[in-house]
């Protein structure tokens, strides 16, 4: 028997035998789509420009080490280990297979986890933190298939306080490194010149640059910010001391600090929670891709975002085994991609694989870890304003009601408490610190919980018999955001919805096909947003979108021909507002459905 034909012939089969996807219209400022095969040049640069900003990036792995406590050294090395880790995690999303999606998606340090991390690793060592890392990740593959049907717990406000509290935890550190306080708690005037050049910087770049600058922003204000902080003395020393010890190649490895797996409940929950929060994220970033990548994009192909949380998911239990935090996909080089117009995955391949191969290069790490403390500090400070206006733009994403206020505002104040007041919860049991004792992870349990006790008793399914003395339109508008706000629906999707119905309540009523009550029926389950109409009478003719020539439909004196023509206007608009239509007619009952993708 061949190799081919054998047990890893079929395997190979099996994994590259991916579930057909409809094809992909490229858009018109993409150079390159997600398929497209660039040519080296184009290839060499788009690779360069990605490891470059995700080595930037990478300063969260820095940040990790010191506050685990490692040396100058282990922090190079452990620097080292992930950018080998999130090259891997890379290298996956852009390869196409059963388990990873085909796009150009780079890895690096996950903010989010950053804090839940640290707390595991000073409550029970460095070996419950790999347990934790690699145990939360198989259950992320096990449920990932599953995730479109777990979005009603995981709504846009319970990531928006997740993001909200990322912010606020990052707030602390950004300050301590911009300020560099001696032991007498004075401020050091050459770091806070330094963090205030970084940020200034990396502002005016954000808001008065051109594209290409935007997007490179964060590099150019911490080079900027490193040259003063060179200049007026603002650097760590003990980190350039170690420079003559390093040899040219190493291979990356777990740090010694790193212990054998140590499995401890509460923990492994714990980095759970983060991961779930990680996956509803990767699916935004998934989505984002998918959409920006086909002029034509219609609707979410949630086969290519469920095998990009599969593959991040492996991808972070490879950074575990090796003993660094989990990562997930950077916004910041989606944005580049798309700035650039190169987006093809075979970029991403590239990229992991560059960063794979630095990451047996030792002065690549070093040159992050000499990132000095004031720009790390003024890098923190941009991170955490932004993840504090994202935070709300996520919660505000929705029609806001009572409940869905209280588990905003609630949780948001359990997340202050621990941020504030931390003693309050010290002498709490040592099981529970991993969760009590991170202000980002307490207010994600919070948001969790309470989302899911208001959700019980919230009928999904409305019918309602609407009042024929009233405008209908108006009534099924009043319903809509009535509902919508109830079911926490997104106000856009509302608002379409909202105008069809009226649309096709007019058409209706205008064309006399109604006999008798109208029954408004609405549908919402967090993936789609249904409503139908149904009474006695006669469908209507939705054809499809076709094209009115209005010049030549006023100069016509044939009243008639502009009535059709009117009443095809109409369609047209239903059938561009929604994104499935149906009708049917059965036994003198009509029925009118237009769904709407959420």
């Amino acid at each position: 028997m061949s190799v081919a034909s054998g047990p890893f012939g079929r395997l190979r089969d099996w994994l590259f035998d991916v579930p057909f996807s409809a094809p992909k219209t490229r858009p018109d400022d993409i150079l390159y789509g997600i398929d497209d095969r660039t040519p080296l040049s184009v290839a060499s640069i788009a690779v360069l420009q990605q490891v470059l900003l995700t080595l930037m990036l990478l300063i969260y792995a820095v940040i990790t080490a010191q506050q685990i406590g490692l040396d100058p050294a282990g922090t190079v090395r452990y620097t080292s280990t992930c950018i080998f880790g999130f090259g891997a995690s890379t290298l996956l999303q852009g390869i196409r297979s059963r388990l990873s999606p085909g796009m150009l998606m780079v890895a690096i340090p996950s903010p989010v986890a950053f804090g839940t991390y640290v707390a595991i690793i000073a409550a029970w060592g460095p070996g419950a933190a790999v347990a934790s890392v690699i145990i939360a990740n198989i259950i992320i593959l096990f449920i990932a298939p599953q995730l479109p049907k777990l979005r009603g717990y995981f709504p846009p406000e319970v990531a928006g306080v997740a993001v909200f509290m990322i912010g606020v935890t990052i707030i602390p550190d950004g300050v301590l490194h911009s300020l560099a306080p001696d032991e007498q708690g004075l401020a050091s005037i050459p770091a806070a010149i330094a963090a205030v050049v970084t940020l200034g910087v990396i502002v005016a770049a954000s808001i008065w640059g051109g594209t290409k600058l935007r997007v490179m922003s964060l590099i150019v204000g911490a080079g900027m910010g490193t040259i003063v902080a060179v200049l007026l003395g603002a650097v760590n020393h003990g980190v350039m001391a170690s420079l003559p010890d390093l040899p040219i190649f190493a291979i990356p490895r777990p740090t010694t600090e790193v212990a054998w797996p140590l499995i401890v409940p509460s923990a492994i929950m714990a980095y759970t929670i983060i991961e779930l929060v990680h996956a509803m994220d990767q699916v935004a970033s998934a989505l984002t891709m998918d959409k920006l990548t086909d002029k034509k994009w219609v609707r979410a192909d949630m086969s290519v975002t469920s095998r990009s949380v599969t593959a991040n998911a492996i991808g972070n239990i490879i950074c575990g085994g090796l003993g660094t935090l989990s990562g997930a996909t950077s916004t910041a080089n989606i944005g580049l991609s798309h700035a650039c117009g190169v987006m093809s995955r075979y970029v991403g391949i590239g990229t992991g694989l560059a960063m794979m191969a630095m990451a047996f290069v030792p002065a690549v790490a070093l040159i992050i870890t000499l990132t000095p403390e004031p720009v790390v500090g003024g890098v923190l400070l941009y991170t955490a304003a932004f993840m504090l206006i994202a935070g709300m733009e996520l919660i505000l994403s929705r029609m806001m009601n009572s409940k869905r206020s209280f588990t905003v505002g609630f949780s948001i104040v359990v997340g202050f408490t621990v941020v504030n007041l931390p003693y309050l919860v010290e002498n709490l049991p040592q099981w529970s610190q991993a969760i009590v004792g991170s202000g980002l992870t307490f207010a994600v349990v919070t948001a969790i919980a309470l989302n899911a006790l208001f959700r019980i008793g919230t009928s999904r399914t409305v019918s309602v018999t609407l009042d024929r003395d009233r405008p209908l339109s108006h009534q099924a508008s009043e319903l809509l955001e009535h509902w919508g706000g109830e079911w926490g629906a997104r106000q856009d999707v509302v608002m379409r919805c909202g105008i069809a119905v009226g649309e096709a309540l007019e058409v209706l009523t205008d064309t006399g096909l109604v006999e008798g009550d109208v029954l408004l029926t609405l549908r919402f389950d967090e993936v789609n947003l249904r409503s139908t109409l149904t009474y006695q009478g006669t469908a209507p003719q939705i054809d499809a979108a076709t094209q009115i020539d209005l010049e030549a439909l006023m100069a016509d004196e044939d009243d008639s021909l502009l009535d059709a023509k009117l009443s095809e206007m109409s369609s047209n608009l239903i059938r561009r507002l929604a994104d499935r239509v149906s009708v049917s007619d059965k036994a003198g009952k009509a029925s009118l459905l237009l769904e709407f993708n959420h």
